[in-house]
């Protein structure tokens, strides 16, 4: 949750917010959760305040561990900002399904692509709650927990050796990839930027599948970081699209996607897709993938 604040942290000085992350919890704690989902929770909820939280603003996010019984712990996170708010009409009705605000207030602003009743939903999953607390002009507090379990250290086989900073710093030296990232949501484009810019890798940008198709049918690329909720084109269509062009059946295409589900996975495969990545991206499972691909692009080159 730390790299996620350091990452959003970079967002919200943009913007010039006052960005703070505190974290209570001193002890040598190892927990035993979903990452992905609780990383995806946090970054929507946090990118959330950054995004409705005006320039010269304000956003505060605290982290703190609360022992219930045993190993058993709950993470609690609290986000503070000084944004537009909620009206308590509109409060009521944000954790509904597909339900937005619409309004010239809010129009002005993109979101991360988990809307907030996903973002609850996923929450009670993980056995935690999510309390919003907001008031129109001064801004909103958001609060939740999820369930982990404390695990000792030695309990653990440590399959996989980290990427060490040296190493993710030179990746696009030593893994030379010509990379196509299809984004159009701002804040997401701005983090896949970050972290496409720290591994040193070279890209170009499309803001939606056609755009996309577009430029595979002009130039050669390695890998498209293709997302899938997009406006004009989606990313399965633009995939099926690429997939009908002469000499790009073996172009590698990596779905990016908020949804968690195992039926969104297949419909990407089934869209042509080589893999498929959920969000929160983080760095370190995406240079593994773009490794992985760089040694099977090199291999394939070989033949």
């Amino acid at each position: 949750l730390e790299n996620q604040a350091q990452i959003l942290s970079g967002l919200a000085n943009k913007k010039d917010i006052a960005f703070n992350f505190q974290s209570d919890s001193k002890q040598d704690f190892l927990a035993q959760g979903d990452k992905v989902k609780i990383n995806q929770i946090f970054l929507n909820l946090v990118g959330n305040a950054i995004k409705f939280t005006p320039e010269k603003g304000k956003v505060d996010v605290s982290v703190g561990l609360e022992q219930i019984s045993g190993d058993a712990y709950f993470i609690n996170c609290k986000i503070i900002d000084t944004g537009i708010g909620i009206s308590d009409e509109h409060l009521e009705k944000l954790s509904e399904p597909f339900y937005q605000i619409d309004s010239s207030a809010t129009r002005n602003y993109q979101g991360t692509g988990l809307g907030l009743a996903i973002a609850k939903k996923l929450i009670e999953l993980l056995g935690g709650d999510l309390v919003i607390s907001s008031e129109k002009g001064i801004g909103s507090v958001f609060e939740f927990s999820v369930l982990v379990k404390k695990v000792e250290k030695d309990s653990l086989k440590i399959d996989k050796k980290e990427l060490s900073w040296a190493e993710v710093k030179e990746m696009g030296e030593t893994h030379p990839l010509k990379i196509l990232l299809t984004e159009d949501n701002d804040l997401n484009l701005q983090l896949m930027k970050l972290m496409l810019n720290q591994l040193g890798f070279q890209y170009e940008v499309a803001r939606n599948g056609e755009e996309a198709v577009e430029k595979v049918k002009e130039q050669d690329f390695d890998i498209v970081l293709m997302d899938v909720q997009m406006p004009i084109m989606n990313g399965l269509e633009a995939t099926d699209e690429i997939r009908k062009l002469p000499k790009k059946r073996d172009l590698v295409i990596i779905g990016l996607s908020a949804n968690v589900f195992d039926e969104d996975q297949m419909k990407a495969i089934e869209s042509g897709m080589d893999d498929y990545l959920t969000k929160p991206i983080r760095l370190a499972v995406l240079a593994e993938r773009l490794e992985h691909y760089y040694k099977k692009i090199i291999e394939k080159r070989k033949k």
